[in-house]
Formats: structure tokens, sequence, C-alpha cells
């Protein structure tokens, strides 16, 4: 079963890299659903005008989508059983918790921030770890994770 699910998500981040063209694009694993097997947390598209976050987990043999949401300019943090996507433009700076609820995944607003002046914006960082984001070329992080089969 671990190997399945290590090619299903690498057959996955390969599809959207041919896609991809000149995009922005990269991808990182992290367990929202705390079932042992990471979801694929995919973020493609152009920019903030078309940017998307996807949100897959393998599930009866298949890999399927459980959040998708626009993007923006964000940045990603793992919090304690979530992830903390901070989303900032010029004129403002949101921070959204993204964590699964035991039914699916919720996106909850937890902190908003207006900063804007002659020098540009500057925002309150949050504390917490980044998450590091891969690039699609490099799979190997999919290869290397170790997955504990649910008890």
């Amino acid at each position: 079963l671990p190997k399945r699910i290590k090619e299903a998500y690498i057959n996955k981040v390969e599809a959207y890299y041919n896609q991809s063209g000149n995009f922005e694009h990269g991808y990182f694993l992290y367990d929202l659903t705390k079932d042992g097997i990471p979801e694929l947390w995919v973020v493609s598209g152009n920019g903030a005008s078309d940017g998307r976050l996807n949100v897959f987990t393998y599930f009866n043999e298949d890999i399927i989508s459980i959040f998708e949401n626009n993007l923006g300019y964000s940045s990603f943090y793992k919090g304690k059983g979530y992830i903390l996507q901070v989303v900032e433009d010029m004129y403002e700076s949101k921070w959204y918790k993204i964590k699964y609820n035991g039914q699916g995944i919720e996106k909850e607003q937890v902190y908003e921030e207006e900063a804007y002046d002659e020098y540009g914006a500057q925002y309150k960082t949050p504390s917490l770890p980044d998450v590091k984001i891969y690039e699609m070329s490099n799979t190997s992080p999919i290869l290397n994770m170790n997955i504990r089969t649910q008890q």
C-alpha cells in the first residue's frame, strides 16, 4: 500500500508539472487528517490572479481532491493539526487556518491586517515554522516519506 500511495502522488505531481508551462508551481506533504497518510498539497497557477491550492488524499486506491481554493500571494506555516495560509497583497494581509474537522476540510479566517504607506506594506509574520514547498521536478520528498498505516 505505501508504494502505491507514493506512486500515485508522484503521478499527480508529474501531471501538474507537465501541464504547468512557465507557471509557478510546487507541492508539500502534510497529514491534516491525522490518519498516518500525508495529504498532497499542490500550489499551482500563474501568480495571484489564477493561483490555486489543491489538496489531495489517497482513498480507496485512488487520489481524490478534498479541498480547492484560490491562492493569491500565499505563504504556508505548520500549526499543530492545521496549516496556516497567509495571503498578502499591497493593502492587506489575511491569515486562514485550514484544518480537518473530522468530516471535511474547513478554512477559517483568524487574522486580518491592513498596512500601506509609501514604502510598501509591512505585515506581521507568524511565529509558526514555514512549510517547505518543493519544486514539481523534485519528487524525492514523496519517495522518502515514511507512511504509517492506520492502526
